[in-house]
């Protein structure tokens, strides 16, 4: 929420001055693109000029469009590591979180969310053909960086 009158942007976990909210995808019939929708949101209040930013988690603080810039460039930095990670190897959900957030995945709770996130990325990089599915006989999804044929 943003009031005009004083430049005061209420806004919760989606934009924190420290960390990144965590997008995940939990239901892609609800939501096949979560990462998508939440660049569009940034993008949509990044020219808001709020003059104090108050967030869900952590202090307040004034530059919007600074921490915006950021927040995007550390997801962008996000999907090219699971890029090189997967043009290594073929990978699973689940081996490109432990991979990435190794020790800080301390509980069943931490591992479920960093996994949601991790599919929010993933799905982001396949709808844009970046990346594609294959499937074991087991039913499990491991994920290949897309070629293009000759």
């Amino acid at each position: 929420m943003f009031r005009e009158r004083d430049g005061v942007f209420l806004s919760a976990d989606h934009v924190l001055p420290r960390i990144t909210p965590n997008i995940g995808l939990y239901s892609p019939q609800d939501r096949p693109d979560p990462l998508e929708d939440f660049f569009q949101s940034l993008t949509k209040i990044s020219s808001l000029p709020a003059k104090c930013i108050l967030p869900g988690h952590g202090e307040a603080f004034t530059d919007l469009a600074t921490r915006i810039t950021e927040i995007m460039e550390h997801h962008q930095r996000r999907l090219t590591q699971i890029i090189d990670l997967i043009a290594k190897q073929p990978q699973s959900a689940t081996q490109l979180t432990k991979h990435l957030f190794g020790p800080r995945l301390k509980n069943h709770e931490a591992l479920r969310l960093a996994v949601a996130e991790i599919l929010a990325h993933l799905e982001y990089l396949r709808l844009r053909q970046q990346l594609m599915q294959q499937q074991t006989q087991a039913g499990i999804l491991y994920y290949v960086v897309s070629t293009t044929l000759p």
